[in-house]
């Protein structure tokens, strides 16, 4: 049946037009369902939030636990590290809570430095905040070895396994780390070498 409108009250009595679908009568009393077409998503349900409506409040829960329960896999591919520090990847966090990350150091030389920095919001550009670069960050200090929830780091290879320790993995070795990043809008990944060159690459998941 066709669509047409009709007049509801509020809890504040104002009045409101809310289109729906005639249903036919219970008796004398209109019936009256409220359609969701499927061309109402994306684009097309971005612009109906405007005017509130019920097919709009539904696309916008719709897309919350949409973007609560996203898991995004990330690959930065093989990166060659020099003795000048090297960004691997920058990884969009936003939206998300933790990451996992798997290191590989592909090639024969030992990384001397490996930075995790942070990002707040898009507009900084190149600016982001070093959270984790020192041995501690990835052992003594990290979350679990702590207790401390919030510290980025929550754990890493390198508690109790020093051949684990990002900072220096050794050529054809690997290490992980879990990062508590809900406070982020991305994290950059950083290494270095004391001389040569390496290849390293990061491959892991945000959710």
């Amino acid at each position: 049946m066709a669509n047409f409108d009709y007049d509801v009250l509020d809890g504040n009595e104002t009045a409101l037009k809310i289109r729906g679908e005639d249903l036919g009568l219970d008796g004398t009393v209109q019936i009256v369902g409220q359609k969701f077409f499927s061309d109402s998503l994306g684009l097309i349900g971005d612009s109906a939030a405007a005017d509130e409506t019920v097919d709009a409040s539904a696309i916008a829960l719709l897309k919350a636990l949409l973007r609560e329960s996203r898991t995004t896999e990330f690959d930065s591919g093989v990166a060659s590290v020099g003795a000048s520090s090297t960004e691997i990847v920058i990884v969009d966090v936003s939206n998300a809570r933790t990451m996992g990350i798997q290191i590989e150091n592909a090639g024969a030389t030992a990384l001397n430095t490996f930075v995790c920095s942070a990002r707040y919001h898009s507009g900084l550009g190149g600016f982001f905040n070093p959270f984790a670069q020192s041995a501690a960050d990835y052992d003594t200090n990290a979350g679990r070895q702590t207790g401390n929830v919030l510290n980025p780091v929550i754990a890493s290879s390198a508690i109790g396994f020093p051949a684990g320790d990002p900072r220096t993995l050794a050529g054809g070795a690997s290490a992980w780390l879990e990062i508590n990043v809900a406070r982020y809008e991305s994290v950059r990944f950083e290494a270095s070498t004391a001389s040569g060159s390496t290849d390293v690459r990061l491959r892991g998941v945000v959710k």
